[in-house]
């Protein structure tokens, strides 16, 4: 059973890693990815199971999170990345975050 992961990483490079490492895991499957949650690839991905989103996306584009989350509310949200004020980052968002990478 693969666990169906999408990927939201605005940088190229840092995309293509994340995509690549993911595909070092066992019974990983990257369905999408995308350089911002407005993408078509965001909206329109089918059943993902965890959106890993780089948390520098969440404050620029936090009304298209909500509209994600709503969107895709079976799957998880993981953050990662490097943020000075994880707290103010986090405060009251509404999405059903499993996790923070940094």
């Amino acid at each position: 059973m693969n666990v169906r992961l999408l990927v939201v990483e605005p940088e190229v490079l840092r995309r293509r890693l994340v995509c690549e490492s993911a595909l070092c895991v066992a019974d990983v499957e990257v369905i999408g990815v995308a350089s911002s949650l407005q993408d078509e690839a965001v909206l329109n991905a089918v059943d993902p199971e965890i959106i890993l989103v780089d948390a520098s996306l969440v404050e620029n584009e936090r009304g298209a999170l909500i509209e994600v989350a709503q969107r895709h509310a079976g799957a998880y949200f993981v953050l990662f990345g490097a943020y000075a004020d994880l707290d103010a980052l986090l405060f009251g968002l509404p999405v059903p975050l499993r996790g923070y990478l940094s």
